[in-house]
């Protein structure tokens, strides 16, 4: 080893000969333990150049102690046969550890992200990762440890049997390591073993942990006997009249909630209601903030649903999903529209109890969906000038068109102040030039609306959810080809950017088809194959990890090779059967299970 001293010391063990003296070697022993702090130099070899003997030293003062010869004790070693034998048999014991620690980890290899990576809907900047990209563990900018389970697997197969007597031994422990506060990190190695469940000390210590057999580790020697594994892990007896770590009270609240987004069980939380520790859907053990240091952290709190807030945000997505776009996202020309839609089989394919909305609109463009989901703002001018006191209709006349499409079309706005109903009737011949109207809900005071006023739509209820986004379709194959990809563009960005949760989960699907070929010889259909493509590979290059190809699986299907969805998929030039909706509903059932949505 090559000891690198600090700025302006010369090591001992660098001098010449006729200066490294024997009553040099405390000073030699002394600066080893001041540059490894924590180090025990027990067991080291140093030779005295002046009698060209050599010495194993065999005790060593306390730290903080400048070391003598007197207080350092050197055992003179005669470098015979025998001595080097049993020095080797030890470097050839610690060979074999390593080689069995290496083969232990064989596959695992460290990732650095630069910019941090969203894993399970943290910023990552390191991960520990096999061959196949499971991910072991990982860690944030803030250098907390994550490990969800993957390759190193969840607690499926551990369980606690927590009495009494557990509990006083789990409360000497703490005492015995003089009131140490713990970190449950999750999964881990602890040495060349895998842990599921590691306690650290905040000296970074492991006082004990337990792993994937359910085996209880104490690596100090701390008496952990009456913790016994037979089942699931459950903490279940865990109460408040049983249970004080540290000093820390904790209470078990009763049914189920969300903490950090994630479905929770068997919550602990202390008096003042933060959250210390709670059982995940997957079996994993999660303590946010600590075992005896919870999450008291300005800013945060707890939504009514469970979730983080900070600073009034919330920090994570629901599991629940909305999905904009037009009458494909409808589900027009499935058997059922509720339960043939992508929406509705995606739904049937997860079969995990979630809810989605589907705000589908017939004959809607981009920027129509996007307007929708107040991604972009919509101004009306009132004709006349006043909102009247009466709930009677008033002409308006929007900045964007948003209810455009087929039939009599109504969504809940407030302009002004008021709140009200703004109509559209799609049904005449002349539907793109027919006025919309305005209702207020209830009667009330005269409004006098001068110019333009923004008309504000209330999506909150589904503004946390997993967003699905399918727009485009109508759009496209006029001849204003940069216009009309240009605008296609800026509504899918507009609509992903008004994500409320800075942890934005969404998924863009590609534009398809229908029955348009790429060189269709209808001029029409050949330009609206041009600028779909287009649109497809910027979809693909702006979010390529929330990007999915119905495209592709679609065009292929059955063996088709002509780059048109097939027959067999649709019941007219564009809208698919329950069979093509299927298609589509299988990738995005793919998508949300890689993606942990």
């Amino acid at each position: 080893m090559a000891f690198l001293p600090p700025v302006g010391v010369i090591p001992v063990d660098r001098k010449s000969p006729s200066v490294a003296l024997y009553t040099d070697i405390p000073a030699l022993l002394d600066w080893l333990r001041i540059y490894y702090p924590a180090h025990t130099v027990i067991g080291t070899f140093v030779t005295a150049r002046d009698q060209k003997i050599s010495y194993r030293v065999d005790a060593e003062p306390a730290y903080g102690t400048p070391g003598t010869l007197v207080n350092y004790t050197l055992t003179q070693v005669d470098w015979n046969r025998a001595e080097v034998g049993v020095a080797l048999a030890d470097i050839t014991q610690t060979k074999t550890a390593a080689t069995a620690a290496i083969a232990k980890l064989a596959g695992f290899t460290f990732k650095v992200f630069s910019p941090a990576q969203v894993i399970n809907g943290v910023s990552a900047v390191l991960a520990i990762a096999d061959s196949s990209g499971n991910t072991a563990a990982y860690w944030d900018i803030n250098g907390t440890m994550y490990a969800p389970g993957g390759v190193i697997g969840p607690l499926t197969a551990l369980t606690a049997s927590i009495t009494t007597a557990t509990i006083a031994t789990l409360t000497a422990t703490a005492a015995t390591l003089g009131g140490s506060q713990f970190t449950v990190l999750g999964s881990g190695y602890v040495g060349t073993n895998r842990a599921g469940l590691v306690v650290a000390g905040a000296d970074g210590s492991v006082p004990f942990y337990i792993d994937l057999t359910g085996t209880v580790y104490a690596p100090g020697g701390l008496n952990v006997s009456n913790l016994v594994v037979t089942g699931n892990l459950s903490l279940a007896a865990l109460t408040a009249a049983a249970a004080t770590l540290g000093g820390s009270q904790f209470s078990l609240a009763s049914g189920t909630r969300y903490v950090n987004g994630t479905l929770a069980q068997n919550v602990i939380q202390d008096a003042a209601g933060n959250v210390i520790s709670y059982f995940g859907p997957d079996g994993m053990f999660y303590a946010p903030g600590g075992i005896s240091a919870p999450n008291a952290v300005p800013g945060l709190g707890l939504a009514a649903d469970g979730r983080v807030l900070i600073n009034g945000m919330k920090m994570i997505s629901s599991r629940n999903m909305v999905m904009w776009g037009d009458s494909l996202t409808a589900g027009s020309g499935a058997s059922n529209t509720i339960t043939k839609s992508v929406l509705g089989q995606t739904l049937t394919l997860l079969n995990d109890g979630r809810t989605a909305t589907n705000q589908g609109l017939g004959g809607n463009q981009a920027q129509h969906i996007a307007a929708r989901a107040a991604a972009l703002p919509t101004y009306v001018t009132v004709v006349g000038g006043s909102i009247p006191a009466t709930v009677t209709a008033v002409e308006v006349t929007p900045s964007i068109r948003l209810l455009d499409g087929s039939g009599i079309r109504t969504r809940a706005v407030t302009i002004a102040g008021v709140a009200g109903i703004l109509s559209h009737d799609n049904t005449t011949v002349q539907a793109q030039a027919a006025p919309y109207y305005f209702t207020r809900t209830t009667a009330g005071n005269a409004v006098a609306v001068s110019g333009s006023s923004l008309a504000t739509l209330d999506n909150s209820a589904t503004a946390d959810d997993l967003h699905v986004i399918w727009a485009g379709t109508n759009d496209l194959g006029y001849s204003d080809t940069a216009g009309i990809v240009a605008r296609v563009q800026g509504a899918i960005r507009a609509l992903v950017d008004n994500i409320r949760t800075p942890s934005k989960r969404f998924a863009v699907l590609t534009i398809i088809p229908g029955s348009r070929l790429p060189n269709d010889p209808n001029a029409f259909n050949a330009l609206y194959y041009t600028q779909m493509l287009q649109i497809n590979a910027w979809i693909a290059a702006t979010y390529p990890s929330n990007f999915v190809d119905v495209t592709t699986p679609l065009i292929t299907y059955g063996g088709n090779t002509d780059g048109s969805v097939p027959a067999s998929l649709r019941i007219d030039i564009i809208h698919m059967n329950d069979t093509g909706y299927g298609v589509v509903a299988a990738e995005l059932n793919k998508f949300i299970l890689w993606k942990g949505y």
